[in-house]
């Protein structure tokens, strides 16, 4: 069967019993997602979720619905609820950050808050390592690092991170990165004589 063609799922979705319908949403939906409708796709898998609130899958697939329907908002909260179910899917962190990137007239530090609520240090660190690995004269990103450090009390990785980009000179007429270092500096002097 091609999936591809709204009629053939709809041929297919009919052989399937009324009573099964919502235990099928799930696959039900992708069909219909691959064909196009949108809508369609979202009313099955919409009755999946309410039967199944837990299934990651289900939120990823929701929220992929709603990102191709061009309704950004939802789609974030719905990639969120899938990650916060399943937070190995590293790749949902970078889409989040990606759409709410996206919106118009949104605070840059909601959308952190937003982000970060459904994170944990690992996740975080592992987020700007692989963002660094694309980026690495992006100087915000190592401040976004070096603030994660600092805000989970990782004082040690903090000061080896400034001192490894230091021995790079990759910034060495940049002003913010040279107030990050001092910084950086200046909580380790407190720790050492705290």
């Amino acid at each position: 069967m091609s999936r591809r063609n709204r009629k053939d799922v709809d041929r297919y979705v009919s052989h399937i019993p009324e009573k099964e319908k919502t235990s099928r949403g799930y696959q039900i939906s992708v069909l219909y997602n691959e064909a196009g409708d949108y809508e369609t796709a979202k009313r099955y898998l919409a009755s999946y979720i309410s039967t199944r609130e837990n299934v990651p899958q289900a939120h990823k697939l929701m929220g992929q619905i709603l990102e191709s329907s061009k309704n950004k908002e939802d789609a974030i909260e719905s990639y969120k609820r899938s990650f916060q179910l399943d937070s190995k899917q590293k790749d949902l962190l970078l889409k989040i950050c990606e759409l709410y990137g996206s919106l118009k007239n949104i605070d840059p530090e909601r959308a952190k808050e937003r982000v970060m609520s459904g994170a944990n240090f690992e996740d975080l660190e592992d987020f700007y390592a692989k963002q660094l690995a694309k980026n690495y004269t992006e100087v915000n990103l190592h401040t976004k690092l070096i603030d994660l450090y600092l805000s989970e009390d990782k004082v040690g990785n903090a000061y080896r991170h400034t001192v490894d980009v230091e021995k790079t000179l990759a910034f060495v007429d940049n002003i913010v990165w040279y107030e990050n270092i001092s910084r950086v500096f200046q909580v380790c002097i407190k720790y050492q004589t705290g």
